[in-house]
């Protein structure tokens, strides 16, 4: 038999990786340094392996044995051996002749949790502090508007229509608005604009972002119905004259509330606005869903929103649909390319999960697969397929039952404890590590200041490495925001 020269097919390295992850079959000779790595994870087929001895910190999996929750486990301890860089990648050229399928199921896995997680981090980089200003403009408003949900609220025989920023609702808003009448309309923000030009007024709009304010997503005189938002949304969405009510997520303050006795809302934000209004819409259980401008893929001139969407407002410099990005399975095409690769498992994963209770329909002439849905080309629904009609949903939606008076006395009993003298501490020129350190392992503050504690933990942890303008940075971030938890 002749032997097959090795070759890595990818070996993407990473300056300050503190673990690796290994694909295919790999000669000893070739197996990277295990000295250089906290913890080596090597994916490949039993019958490939055939090392005697290996290094306490390599971890085999054998991809004919090991089941999807594995998989996920293994990656996600490989990642966090860095909170600030991911692994090193190696893949081996045998996967090209040899279980080619099946190791491209496992790369697909290793790219979600690589670009969730890089798109996590840069997030906490770029909005943390952001986030946390909004967080502490809201922690009263958010203690006291909080969703509640129970079976009693859900709202049976009732269709929705979900609309997101997709490019496809340029051509999908003329049976958009003539189902309007038939359909409990919840949006995103930022179809707003577009909406508002058809003349569609939403029933609901879906806000959860760090980095876009009402000031730029709603258009002068136009109502957007109850507004559903997050603790981080921008602060200016309070001066909307409408009932809001706020969703937890992902957060450490939340987390911390709850376990001062200030329960997380049973509906949850999820990813970004069109996956969070989805699933709204599933939870509160209303029966037919009908999705709309919700793309998840790139259209063919590069563009990744409707016309009318103001592009101006940060994403993120990750969110780019016209960057180079991967392809997935299309609804009208064999393969999309799409910059939203995470949110679009995330949201098929949500639906497949619920579709024996409801019936979810992509009314769409483009874009990505949604698994789970029914594709519906807009051309083929009309207002005589929709059944139902339009119902306020604020009727059927109730907020926990804390005041301002007691939602803001717990907040101060915990701020008025900031000494003045941290706050000067903060703006001496001193090395702030120490200071900075010992005020994230006061409880309550790490707590109020989840978003913040995210965003500068791992620095502190290698604070050696970094840079003036980052040792200059971190303190004042730090005390800007405690002067804000002052002032509340």
């Amino acid at each position: 038999m002749k032997k097959i020269n090795f070759e890595w097919a990818l070996d993407t390295k990473r300056d300050g990786a503190k673990s690796c992850v290994l694909v295919g079959k790999v000669p000893k000779e070739k197996i990277p340094d295990e000295k250089k790595y906290k913890l080596i994870l090597w994916f490949l087929f039993k019958k490939e392996f055939n090392i005697n001895k290996l290094p306490s910190n390599l971890h085999v999996v054998y991809i004919d044995e090991a089941n999807e929750e594995l998989v996920d486990k293994e990656l996600t301890t490989t990642i966090l051996q860095s909170l600030t860089t991911l692994p090193d990648l190696f893949i081996s050229n045998s996967i090209l002749t040899f279980n080619t399928e099946f190791y491209n199921l496992i790369l697909d896995k290793i790219q979600l949790h690589f670009e969730t997680t890089q798109r996590a981090r840069n997030t906490r980089q770029e909005e943390g502090f952001l986030a946390q200003t909004n967080t502490i403009k809201n922690l009263e408003d958010y203690l006291t508007n909080r969703l509640k949900s129970n079976p009693s609220n859900k709202v049976k025989a009732i269709s929705a229509a979900i609309v997101g920023a997709g490019p496809s609702l340029d051509k999908s808003l003329p049976v958009l608005k003539s189902i309007q009448d038939h359909v409990t309309i919840i949006a995103v923000d930022s179809s707003l604009a577009i909406l508002a030009e058809a003349g569609i007024l939403p029933d609901a709009t879906v806000s959860i972002d760090a980095e876009k304010p009402a000031s730029q997503c709603v258009p002068k005189n136009i109502e957007t119905g109850i507004l559903f938002l997050s603790s981080k949304s921008p602060d200016d969405w309070k001066s909307i004259p409408s009932k809001r009510y706020y969703l937890s997520g992902n957060s450490l303050t939340e987390d911390w509330f709850e376990k001062q006795g200030y329960c997380k809302t049973t509906i949850k934000c999820t990813q970004n606005s069109g996956i969070t209004a989805v699933n709204i819409a599933l939870e509160l259980g209303l029966s037919n869903v009908y999705l709309f401008g919700m793309d998840n893929a790139i259209d063919e001139d590069g563009s990744g929103h409707a016309s009318n969407v103001n592009l101006d407002i940060s994403r993120g410099s990750k969110h780019n649909p016209r960057g180079k990005h991967p392809k997935v399975k299309g609804n009208y095409k064999a393969e999309v390319k799409t910059f939203l690769k995470t949110e679009l498992h995330a949201l098929s994963e949500l639906i497949v999960n619920r579709l024996k209770e409801q019936n979810i329909y992509n009314v769409i002439d483009r874009g990505a697969k949604i698994e789970g849905a029914v594709l519906v080309h807009p051309d083929n629904l009309s207002s005589d397929d929709v059944a139902g009609k339009k119902i306020d949903l604020a009727d059927h939606l109730s907020t926990h039952s804390t005041n301002k008076k007691e939602a803001l006395g717990f907040i101060r009993s915990h701020t008025r404890k900031i000494h003045p003298k941290t706050l000067n501490d903060l703006k001496s020129t001193q090395d702030q590590r120490g200071l900075i350190a010992s005020i994230f392992q006061n409880k309550s503050l790490a707590g109020l200041l989840g978003n913040l504690f995210l965003k500068h933990g791992p620095q502190i942890l290698e604070w050696e490495s970094l840079s003036h303008s980052e040792r200059v940075k971190i303190p004042k971030e730090l005390h800007d925001c405690l002067v804000l938890l002052m002032d509340l």
